[in-house]
């Protein structure tokens, strides 16, 4: 079975615009996805792109690259964070970072800053239940063992956060580990979208460099 990977590679700005002319030429060893500013995105299947990243900065030691690796498990998003540099790598960080899917119509309506800020805040309260102790504290002590509540399997519990704004209320909900879903109400036409899956999502976060 195949298993997709997503590398974001970092570099001075316009270095990618340069190397996406040679592409085009025939001069990269992998296929560039998604360009923007300093960034880049590259999909690949059953190995990351990291050794081509590598390879990369060899030819052109001047520059710096920052590399992030993730898979396509977006509810268990484990990545790998890198610097690439005269061709060698350096593991810096990782660890699991949530994935946010939302609405890309609801995205482009959004203010400047909102969604980045709304994310910094779910992130920090989702961090901050998950570190709450299992060990909570029982009040309602049963002591008949025939009266043992059944489990319900099909039962799922989930905290939603809500950010309101002047414009709008954003409503996130964590799915699996990592995968955090988007609604948003505007209160002008009162319009809500559900959000989609992968194509709809804030590529993978920022570099927490």
């Amino acid at each position: 079975m195949s298993y997709e990977y997503f590398t974001i590679a970092k570099a001075s700005p316009e270095f990618w615009e340069r190397l996406l002319m040679k592409q085009i030429n025939g001069g990269t060893p992998f296929s560039i996805t998604n360009i923007k500013a300093d960034e880049i995105i590259i999909n690949s299947t059953n190995q990351t792109a990291l050794e081509d990243i590598v390879k990369l900065s060899l030819e052109y030691p001047e520059e710096v690259f920052r590399v992030k690796i993730a898979g396509e498990d977006v509810y268990e998003n484990y990545v790998y964070l890198y610097e690439c540099s005269k061709g060698d790598s350096k593991l810096v960080k990782e660890g699991l970072e949530y994935c946010f899917s939302i609405n890309v119509l609801d995205l482009d309506k959004l203010d400047v800053g909102v969604f980045d800020r709304f994310k910094k805040k779910v992130a920090w309260y989702y961090q901050k239940i998950e570190q709450s102790p299992h060990n909570e504290i029982e009040l309602d002590l049963n002591f008949d063992d025939d009266q043992k509540e059944e489990e319900d399997e099909k039962a799922k519990c989930s905290v939603i956060i809500e950010y309101t704004t002047k414009k709008a209320c954003l409503k996130a909900k964590k799915c699996g580990l990592t995968y955090i879903n988007v609604d948003v109400e505007f209160f002008d036409k009162q319009e809500k979208h559900q959000s989609p899956d992968r194509e709809g999502q804030d590529e993978y976060g920022e570099f927490p460099f």
